[in-house]
C-alpha cells in the first residue's frame, strides 16, 4: 500500500502548501506505484477502534485498480500545467483519486461506502473549481443532491438491509447470499445513478463541463466506472440478479439513443463529450444486461466487452477531456465555432484525430475492439431484445462519429482566434492516453491480461462488413457540404467560400433532440429546489460550500415543516421528504453495525 501512503502525502502538501506541481507528481508516482502494486497483487488488514478494514486484489478489482492507476497517471502528468492553485483543490485531487483506487480494493461493502462518499465529497470540491460563475454553482447543487438521493440513499438503504440479516458486509462470507429483488434493485439505481443511466443521467452534462477539464477527464473516464465496477461486484456477490436483467437493457437502449442523439446536437465541445459519456455508459450497461441473459460462449463475450470498454473508455475518453483542456487553455473557449487550429496547434490535432476515431468505434483503434464484443453479443444473440439494442448501439456509433465532426471541423478552416501549442507535459499526458488506444486496438488482449480472459478472435465476416458500411455511410452523411468557389453571381465582387456553421449542422434532428433535452429540465428544477441547503454564507470558501448541507439540514427541519404548512410548491416537498428519507436510512443502517 505504498501509493496509498504517497497519495497521503500529496494531500498534506496541497492542504499546507498548495503547491499543484509536486501535488501533481506525487499523485503521477502513486499512480504507477498502485499500477505496479496491483499487479502483483495487495494484501492490507488492519484494525481500527475494533473494525477490521481490508484491502486486496482479485480478478476484478486488480483490473480496475490498474484502470484508476493509468489514469491517474495520465492525468497527473497533464496537471502539471494545468491544474492551478485553489482553496482545498489541491487536496480533494489526490484524495479523489485515493478513494477510487480504494473502493475497488475494498474487500467489504461497508469501506466501500466510505470510500465512496469520500469519492463524492472529492469530486464536488473538484467541480467547484470555479465557483465564481453562476453555472458552476447550478451544476454542483444538481450533482451534490442527485448523488446523495438517487446515489448514496439506495445504497445505504439495500446494504443496511443486508448487514440486519446477514451479520457481515465482507464479500466472501456474502459469496452466493440470496437477497430480496428489492435490495438488488437498490443497490442497482444506486449504481446506474452515478454511471448516468437514463433517467438518473441528467447531473452528468450539467457537472462534466463545468469542472476543469483534468478533473472532467476523471469523472468520465474513471469516476463512472466506479459504478460499473459496483455493479459487478453486486452481481458476483448476490444471487437472484436475472430479476434486473430485461430493464437493464431497455434502459441501456434508450441511454444509448438518448446520449448519441444529445452529443450531436451541443455547441460546447465539453457538454458534447460528457453526452458521449453517457452514451458509452449505455453501451457498457447493455453488455452487462447481455450477461445476464446469455450463456455459454456469448456470455463470456458480453463480460468480455464490459470490461474491455470499461477501460477503453477511460483511455479515449480522459483523452477527449484532455485535448478540449488544449484548446481552453489556448484559446479560452469550448465552442463548436472555433476554426483552424491545426495550423498552430498540429500535435493536439493529431491526437484529436486519434481520439476520435477510438470514440466513433472505428478500427483500427481500441474502440472499435470492444464495440465489436457488444455487437458479436447482442447481434449473435437470437433475443429480439439483444438485437435491437445492438442495432441502436450500431446507430450510437454513427451518431457519435458525426457529433465528433464538429470537434474536427475546429482544427479546420480558415483561423478565427489566436492560439499556441499547448506545454509539454499536457501533450506527454495526452500521448500516453493515444498511445494505448492503438495498442488496445491492435492488440486488445493486453488490456484484458489482469483478469485472465481471452480476446475472442473469430471474426464474423457479414456482421464486420455491416458494421464497417454502417461507419463509412455515416461518415458520407455527416460531412458537411464543399465550399462553393464558383457559379454565384455576386455583381462583380469575389466570391466568399462557403462555410457551413456548426448549429446549421444536423438541422433535421435539433428540434427532435430540444424537444428531449426539455424533459430533462424538470428533473434538474427538482433537483435545484433543494438549492437552500447548499447555499454557502457568502464566504465563497469550498469548504464551507462542501459542508454547509449538514448544518442547514440539521437546523433547518423546522423552517422546512413551516414552508411545508404553506403548501410550498411539490417539488420542494418531494426534494425534503428524499432527504428526510435519507436521513432516517442512514441512522437506521449506524443503529444496525452500532
Amino acid at each position: 500500500m505504498i501509493f496509498a501512503l504517497m497519495f497521503l502525502l500529496a494531500i498534506i502538501v496541497g492542504l499546507v502548501f498548495r503547491n499543484s506541481k509536486v501535488v501533481s507528481v506525487l499523485s503521477a508516482l502513486a499512480s504507477i506505484s498502485l499500477v505496479v502494486e496491483a499487479t502483483g497483487g495487495i494484501v492490507f488488514h488492519t484494525a481500527i477502534s475494533g473494525i477490521t478494514v481490508a484491502f486486496a486484489t482479485d480478478d476484478l478489482s486488480r483490473f480496475f485498480a490498474i484502470l484508476v492507476g493509468v489514469a491517474g497517471f495520465a492525468v497527473s502528468v497533464y496537471s502539471l500545467s494545468y491544474m492551478g492553485r485553489r482553496h482545498l483543490v489541491t487536496a480533494a485531487y489526490p484524495l479523489f483519486v485515493l478513494s477510487m483506487a480504494l473502493i475497488v480494493l475494498a474487500r467489504d461493502f461497508l469501506t466501500l461506502l466510505i470510500f465512496w462518499e469520500l469519492m463524492t465529497a472529492a469530486s464536488y470540491v473538484l467541480i467547484m473549481y470555479n465557483h465564481e460563475r453562476r453555472e458552476t454553482l447550478r451544476a454542483s447543487v444538481v450533482y451534490l443532491v442527485a448523488m446523495h438521493a438517487l446515489n448514496t440513499a439506495p445504497l445505504i438503504m439495500g446494504l443496511g438491509y443486508i448487514y440486519s440479516h446477514a451479520g457481515t458486509l465482507d464479500y466472501s462470507a456474502l459469496s452466493g447470499a440470496v437477497v430480496p429483488s428489492w435490495v438488488i434493485w437498490a443497490l442497482t439505481v444506486g449504481f446506474l445513478a452515478k454511471a448516468g443511466i437514463f433517467p438518473l443521467h441528467f447531473w452528468l452534462p450539467e457537472a462534466h463541463p463545468v469542472a476543469p477539464s483534468n478533473v472532467s477527464a476523471l469523472l468520465s473516464g474513471v469516476m463512472l466506472k466506479m459504478a460499473v465496477y459496483g455493479m459487478l461486484r453486486t452481481l458476483e456477490t448476490f444471487g437472484r440478479a436475472g430479476s434486473i436483467a430485461v430493464p437493464l437493457v431497455v434502459l441501456s437502449i434508450v441511454t444509448i439513443a438518448l446520449g448519441s442523439l444529445l452529443a450531436l446536437n451541443q455547441k460546447d465541445i465539453k457538454r458534447m463529450m460528457a453526452y458521449s459519456s453517457i452514451d458509452n455508459m449505455g453501451y457498457i450497461f447493455l453488455g452487462i444486461g447481455a450477461y445476464l441473459l446469455l450463456s455459454g460462449e456469448l456470455r463470456e463475450v458480453a463480460i468480455t466487452a464490459v470490461l474491455l470498454h470499461s477501460f477503453n473508455h477511460m483511455l479515449f475518453k480522459n483523452l477527449l477531456f484532455m485535448l478540449s483542456g488544449n484548446i481552453l487553455h489556448a484559446t479560452g473557449r469550448k465552442d463548436t465555432g472555433i476554426r483552424g487550429l491545426s495550423r498552430e496547434m498540429p500535435i493536439t490535432f493529431g491526437l484529436s484525430i486519434v481520439g476520435i476515431l477510438a470514440v466513433s468505434g472505428v478500427p483500427p483503434l481500441n474502440g472499435f475492439a470492444s464495440k465489436w464484443l457488444i455487437y458479436r453479443a447482442t447481434f449473435l444473440s437470437k433475443n429480439p431484445l439483444l438485437v435491437a439494442g445492438g442495432a441502436v448501439a450500431l446507430l450510437g456509433s454513427a451518431l457519435t462519429l458525426a457529433a465528433y465532426l464538429k470537434l474536427y471541423r475546429v482544427f479546420t478552416g480558415e483561423p478565427n482566434v489566436e492560439a499556441e501549442e499547448a506545454p509539454l507535459p499536457m501533450l506527454l499526458g495526452e500521448g500516453i492516453l493515444a498511445f494505448l488506444c492503438v495498442v488496445g486496438g491492435v492488440v486488445p488482449g493486453v488490456l484484458l491480461r489482469p483478469v485472465g480472459l481471452p480476446y475472442p478472435t473469430t471474426l464474423d465476416l457479414p456482421l464486420f462488413t455491416l458494421i464497417i458500411a454502417v461507419l463509412i455511410a455515416s461518415l458520407l452523411v455527416a460531412l458537411p457540404p464543399r465550399a462553393r468557389e464558383s457559379g454565384v453571381w455576386t455583381n462583380g465582387e469575389p466570391v466568399e467560400e462557403f462555410d457551413i456553421k456548426p448549429e446549421h449542422m444536423y438541422t433535421g434532428v435539433s428540434g427532435a433532440v430540444q424537444r428531449i433535452s426539455a424533459a430533462g429540465e424538470g428533473i434538474q428544477s427538482l433537483a435545484l429546489s433543494g438549492s437552500r441547503f447548499y447555499r454557502s454564507t457568502g464566504g465563497g470558501y469550498i469548504d464551507e460550500a462542501l459542508f454547509m448541507p449538514l448544518i442547514r439540514l440539521s437546523c433547518g427541519f423546522g423552517a422546512c415543516f413551516k414552508e411545508l404548512s404553506k403548501e410550498l410548491n411539490g417539488m420542494l416537498a418531494t426534494t425534503f421528504l428524499v432527504l428526510v428519507a435519507m436521513v432516517i436510512a442512514f441512522l437506521a443502517f449506524v443503529g444496525v453495525i452500532g
